[in-house]
């Protein structure tokens, strides 16, 4: 009985970092290799690893076939690991977090067996250190259009230094927390309450300046006829000010909803506050 797959072939360490594919995917691949036979060859090392074709190999143990000397290719470059990322970055269907994790996996490979799995200090500045191994995966994400946000995401999560959640609260914590939401209430309350004090003092000096309007024009009524020609003109050029400004008033307050608060004489000209204490003579 022919042995598995996994017992006659050695997977290089960079190559296992890719995820293998669903069982679907293969039986589908074992059904195509059975009709038109094996159309990509597989690659090892020198030191007979498997580099590339995993998958293929456990296709052909469920088609039955078996994999014969020609075809296989060896691979004689000075780089296995970035070769064996490319092959996978350019032919499966991986997320960019996918294949951000295999990435990581490589690479740690890679500097582990060239003995460069060091953080060496830049310049000599005091806490100034080079991450090797982030240097590599992020030049191999970037160069694969993977950012470099991304590409230390996934080293961070790999490496198991993701944001720990928060354990809940204590209830001395609660009840601190519950004091300042309180305290903030609080001031916001008497903020409140002081813009409300400032609106009733705008809105009292203009209805006392109303008021003072209305005895000094019942005065000067009774006493145009004894007016200089110049007091005339400066006096008609004042009252013709304020009643541009006037109307502008009037434009302001009848484009807005009258508040509650304001009461509405018989007349229907506007009144005090209700909540105010005005005194008017």
């Amino acid at each position: 009985m022919t042995k598995p797959w996994r017992e006659r072939y050695k997977v290089h360490p960079a190559a296992e970092a890719f995820p293998m594919m669903s069982d679907e995917e293969l039986n589908k691949l074992a059904e195509d290799i059975k009709a038109n036979g094996l159309k990509v060859h597989l690659t090892f090392d020198e030191d007979h690893l498997l580099m590339d074709g995993r998958n293929r190999l456990a296709a052909m143990e469920i088609a039955g076939c078996e994999l014969h000397s020609w075809q296989w290719n060896v691979y004689r470059g000075d780089d296995p690991v970035s070769h064996i990322i490319s092959l996978n970055a350019h032919r499966r269907h991986l997320t960019k977090e996918q294949m951000v994790d295999s990435i990581v996996a490589a690479c740690k490979h890679r500097l582990a067996n060239n003995g460069e799995m060091t953080k060496t200090h830049v310049k000599g500045k005091r806490g100034s250190v080079k991450d090797v191994l982030k240097a590599a995966v992020v030049a191999d994400a970037e160069r694969r259009g993977i950012s470099k946000r991304t590409a230390e995401r996934g080293l961070a999560k790999v490496e198991g230094r993701q944001k720990k959640k928060r354990d809940p609260l204590s209830a001395e914590q609660l009840e601190r927390k519950a004091r300042v939401k309180a305290y903030i209430e609080e001031r916001k309350a008497k903020q409140d309450a002081a813009e409300l004090q400032k609106y009733d003092r705008q809105v009292a000096d203009l209805l006392d300046a109303i008021k003072a309007y209305e005895k000094a024009g019942t005065v000067a009524l009774t006493a145009t006829s004894k007016f200089a020609p110049e007091a005339k003109r400066f006096t008609i050029r004042r009252l013709r000010a304020m009643q541009r400004l006037t109307d502008k008033l009037i434009s302001a307050l009848a484009a807005k909803p009258i508040p509650d608060d304001i009461a509405l004489l018989p007349d229907g000209e506007l009144g005090p506050p209700r909540h105010a204490a005005y005194r008017f003579q």
